[in-house]
């Protein structure tokens, strides 16, 4: 049975919120194929609102976090299974549980047009919205499109995803 802990809310495993971020920390920077995207990210713990783990029969299997990044009225999934439970549907079970659509924020998740995986989850429980460089992204309210597709926020991150390819561009 797949649970989520956010350390703020009273559990039934009295998991704090600081055994949260630290269970996350060291998923970030120790578990293999999750510190190759998450290493460099951690200072984004701090700015997650829900930060939560992802808890299978009480055993932390991976998290999923709502970040407040650079454009307002949007936060993106960060999130990651621990490789052993991977494509058993467990993210995707997780982002369920988590309900996006009560959300007064977009929920937006970026995923690396490599990672398959997470691009099929995205395609389960999101719309496709926008393709850049390097990845797709997606909105996890997708009675929410229209109203996305029209708003300021929707803009701002088209416009950021072109001024990442310039500066990768610039780059190389």
């Amino acid at each position: 049975m797949i649970e989520l802990v956010d350390g703020l809310c009273d559990n039934r495993y009295n998991i704090n919120y600081i055994d949260v971020y630290e269970k996350i920390y060291h998923m970030m920077g120790h578990e293999p194929g999750i510190k190759e995207i998450y290493y460099s990210k951690q200072d984004r713990l701090y700015a997650s609102n829900p930060m939560c783990l992802i808890l299978l029969n009480g055993k932390p299997i991976g998290f999923l976090n709502l970040v407040q990044e650079d454009i307002n009225n949007i936060k993106f999934i960060d999130g990651a299974i621990i490789d052993k439970y991977r494509n058993k549907g467990y993210g995707t079970e997780a982002i369920k549980i988590l309900r996006p659509d009560l959300f007064n924020s977009f929920i937006v998740g970026e995923i690396l047009r490599t990672n398959l995986s997470a691009n099929c989850m995205g395609q389960k429980l999101a719309t496709h919205i926008y393709v850049g460089e390097k990845s797709n992204y997606y909105l996890f309210q997708p009675k929410r499109l229209d109203e996305f597709i029209s708003s300021s926020e929707f803009q701002e991150l088209k416009a950021r995803e072109k001024r990442r390819k310039i500066i990768t561009k610039r780059l190389y």
